[in-house]
């Protein structure tokens, strides 16, 4: 019986140690970036002094800062954001300190079947590379975000995502990112792919922001002010006023209709 199991443990070992090579190797591509209060977010160096990370993760335009893998800390500056996609660029201000320490990610296509293994890879200020493994349990064709951004490929891996991990990378068994993660409905881990990736990236290093037109409807129920607001959620009008302000003020909003999408996604505001 012992010789059977520790046949049986053999090729479990060796996936094991793979795993770990990955999660070092692809360690060397990831940032802690500290773009909001309390806590920090993760990012990926996707091309020389830049860092891809999840807009949503993204808390103010300046005053940010890049924890690399050595523990040093640089300051960044933010390109551009897309809500739509999630995405933000980040430039380092000091490219020559980040290439002692950092690689340029191994991208990869998105080439995934549903099963596959793969990783969510991380980076906390605190505690350095974390990992998180699962299959690809869903994967579909081109779809509409909640802002609706185009998204090229849905792909929902099973991997955890802990606090910290929003900007994290997904890895292949063959070590290369496909994608960078994000928080969806009821914190359903989502990818988006890098395809999407490189066409926001090039987007917003061509022009620093990411304008869309579109055609949409705003309704206002009459008479359902601030205060039946307040009544409804028991909340004082006062508070309700502040947390509507705070929104638009948060989320840049350009209409009623675009706030509470942007609330409900980041849980300010219920369904």
């Amino acid at each position: 019986m012992t010789n059977v199991l520790s046949e049986g443990m053999s090729p479990l070992l060796a996936l094991s140690n793979d795993l770990a090579a990955i999660v070092e190797q692809t360690g060397t591509s990831i940032v802690s970036v500290n773009g909001r209060r309390r806590r920090s977010s993760s990012g990926v160096y996707w091309r020389q002094g830049i860092v891809v990370t999840a807009e949503h993760t993204i808390g103010r335009d300046d005053e940010m800062a890049v924890t690399l893998p050595d523990d040093r800390t640089l300051p960044a500056t933010l390109v551009g954001r897309d809500a739509v996609t999630d995405l933000a660029v980040l430039r380092l201000s000091d490219e020559a300190q980040a290439v002692a320490s950092l690689e340029v990610a191994a991208i990869g296509d998105s080439t995934l079947k549903v099963g596959h293994l793969v990783l969510a890879i991380a980076r906390s200020g605190d505690s350095g590379v974390s990992a998180s493994m699962g299959v690809i349990s869903a994967i579909g064709g081109t779809w509409r975000s909640w802002h609706g951004g185009r998204i090229d490929q849905f792909i929902r891996p099973s991997v955890t995502l802990y606090p910290g991990f929003s900007g994290s990378a997904l890895v292949n068994t063959q070590g290369q990112i496909v994608g960078v993660n994000t928080a969806g409905p009821r914190h359903m881990a989502l990818t988006i792919p890098a395809s999407t990736v490189d066409r926001v990236v090039d987007r917003l290093l061509q022009g620093g922001s990411s304008e869309r037109g579109f055609l949409g409807l705003g309704m206002l129920a009459e008479g359902l002010g601030n205060k039946a607001i307040a009544r409804r959620l028991t909340l004082s009008e006062h508070t309700v006023k502040f947390h509507i302000r705070s929104i638009f003020s948060k989320f840049h909003a350009s209409s009623c209709t675009e706030a509470v999408i942007l609330g409900a996604r980041q849980g300010l505001i219920l369904l």
